[in-house]
């Protein structure tokens, strides 16, 4: 069950933090991409959990997703107080302003 991957990405093994980082990037449901979005932004959980939550959104192709608006989450994540999120949030932000420009009717 994908909740139960994203239970395991504050794993204390290594090794299955990693697996369940990989199998929720080939997962695409609506449920545990919400859930992992949520994460992401959750300044009550561990930085770990939230990175490797980010980890997992990154490996997919997030910025066609229709889970949610992406130029304003990322726009969220630049705005984190955790370094490697904010660098994410502003490497995501450039990619899809990148995206639009190159868009018809631009």
């Amino acid at each position: 069950h994908d909740l139960d991957l994203v239970k395991l990405l504050s794993h204390g093994n290594g090794y299955l933090r990693e697996m369940a980082v990989r199998l929720l990037q080939e997962r695409t449901g609506l449920e545990t991409t919400r859930r992992l979005l949520d994460l992401v932004l959750d300044g009550d959980m561990p930085m770990e959990l939230r990175r490797n939550a980010l980890f997992a959104l990154v490996g997919r192709d997030l910025l066609d997703m229709e889970a949610w608006d992406s130029l304003s989450y990322a726009a969220q994540l630049a705005e984190a107080a955790d370094p490697t999120i904010r660098a994410w949030g502003i490497r995501l932000l450039t990619t899809q302003g990148l995206r639009e420009l190159r868009r018809p009717g631009s």
